[in-house]
């Protein structure tokens, strides 16, 4: 991450530390609140990612089916291309969440030790 996306990372580590979940943080920087419920769905689908990727295809119509969403939300875009960016940035700052939200779990685990 750099410049602006580090920020919005940085941001959205702060309010999860500070007691949000990592999808609520992250819909206050992705303003496409879809966007956001797809990238949840393509995260949950995902067991071992061991870096930041760009979404796929399939992963996009698995998750339209998952939230039972039309694909019209991608063709009613008056950008197609602003709907994958939103996902895919939803999915890097939900990445960041969850990592500090396990950082979070920590801290509680060794505060009660």
């Amino acid at each position: 991450f750099s410049g602006q996306a580090l920020s919005k990372v940085r941001q959205v580590m702060d309010q999860v530390l500070k007691g949000q979940t990592a999808q609520e943080a992250v819909g206050s920087f992705v303003k496409n609140k879809v966007a956001v419920a797809i990238a949840q769905a393509i995260r949950e689908q995902r067991r071992n990612v061991e870096s930041f990727t760009q979404v796929t295809a399939d992963e996009i119509g698995s998750a339209f089916k998952q939230l039972a969403l039309q694909p019209a939300y991608a063709t009613h875009s008056f950008n197609p291309e602003s709907g994958i960016e939103s996902i895919n940035e939803a999915l890097e700052l939900l990445e960041a969440g969850a990592l500090a939200e396990q950082i979070e779990a920590m801290d509680m685990e060794l505060a009660s030790n």
